[in-house]
């Protein structure tokens, strides 16, 4: 019976993995991704607090989504998103702060319209997220 990747990583194997991602890499990626679930857990609680106006767009469950992708890109690439833009913003390394207070309408988030729905990239990002 031959063993499967997770078997040879329980065995301290890492052979299966692809080029470029090291166990460091992955535990990084890991990280990154538990970020955004908390973020967009916190994201819902205001929310149903009835803090957050309009409605939200959970993330949860597709974080792996925004980090793998994100993980794959060179230095100059940019990305766009949809209507669930803050889990790739967060992949790409934006700031929480700035990204809870976009989601809650504030003038403090990252296009300080205070306009609450969708991330509206800042000039400096126009052709896509940096």
């Amino acid at each position: 019976m031959s063993s499967l990747p997770g078997d040879r990583a329980a065995r301290g194997v890492v052979d299966w993995l692809p080029a470029g991602l090291d166990p460091g890499s992955l535990r990084g990626m890991l990280r990154t991704m538990l970020a955004i679930r908390q973020f967009d857990q916190r994201a819902l609680e205001l929310y149903r607090e009835g803090v957050m106006r309009g409605t939200t767009h959970p993330y949860i469950g597709m974080e792996g989504v925004a980090v793998g992708t994100c993980a794959a890109l060179r230095p100059g690439d940019r990305i766009t998103s949809t209507h669930r833009g803050h889990g790739h913003c967060l992949a790409k390394g934006g700031d929480p702060r700035l990204m809870m207070a976009e989601l809650l309408g504030k003038a403090t988030g990252y296009c300080t319209s205070g306009w609450p729905r969708g991330l509206r990239w800042p000039r400096s990002w126009r052709d896509g997220m940096r």
